[in-house]
């Protein structure tokens, strides 16, 4: 069952619990009601009487019942009114903080697409480049660490297991890109200059289907809370 189902059995078991509880709150009172008549008629059982003063003494006493009923239904009402208003300011604030969260969320997953796209624009191969893919793949790390708290759906293993691939992808494509300026790992000048290699480009083309993958898992949370 997902979140949108859940939530709509939620509100029906309510509304369900209200009616059953209304229920139950008049049926109560006409038993009281139904005593308290029954106790009066027992009291003064002598059949119906012609005098008007007992008549106006039995008015009185209906009158003095339906003044208690009316009170107890009054604060009834108020408590219900009360508790249905403490409910709309429970959901008012809820959706505040669910818009304010959720433009954070998408503020966040905009500056870890750009990051990660800029990596795929590096057009020429040159030693500063070559800390772009560095500094991608430690943003990529810290990212799926920091980001726990505002984004839970990191905490799923394999969530965590592909931003370690596409760290590790990018750390591929650092170290063959460095390689075809011949330079080592440390950015020491060990050899001539050579083609991009072979391992470069499917590295770059596979970090490049894992960024579609980690944007579509979190754009797909951000939703999925939205439609909770």
């Amino acid at each position: 069952m997902n979140f949108h189902h859940r939530n709509k059995h939620q509100s029906t078991i309510k509304t369900k619990n209200g009616e059953t509880r209304t229920c139950w709150i008049i049926a109560f009172l006409s038993c009281i009601g139904c005593i308290l008549l029954c106790l009066y008629f027992w009291k003064f059982h002598n059949g119906f009487s012609t005098n008007q003063d007992d008549w106006g003494n039995f008015g009185s006493y209906i009158c003095g019942i339906a003044s208690i009923f009316n009170v107890i239904i009054f604060t009834w009402l108020t408590i219900s009114i009360q508790r249905a208003g403490d409910e709309e300011r429970k959901k008012d604030r809820e959706h505040k903080q669910l818009l304010l969260i959720t433009q954070i969320r998408k503020e966040e997953l905009i500056n870890l697409e750009k990051t990660l796209n800029e990596t795929l624009q590096i057009t020429d191969l040159y030693l500063p480049a070559f800390f772009k893919y560095q500094n991608a793949q430690s943003y990529l790390l810290n990212y799926a660490q920091s980001h726990k708290a505002l984004f839970p759906i990191l905490d799923d293993k394999d969530v965590e297991q592909i931003f370690v691939n596409a760290s590790n992808k990018l750390r591929i494509m650092r170290i063959e890109a460095m390689k075809s300026l011949g330079f080592n790992e440390i950015g020491e000048k060990i050899d001539d200059q050579t083609p991009i290699s072979n391992a470069f480009i499917e590295a770059s083309k596979e970090f490049e289907q894992l960024k579609i993958i980690i944007i579509s898992k979190l754009e797909e949370y951000i939703i999925n809370q939205i439609n909770c």
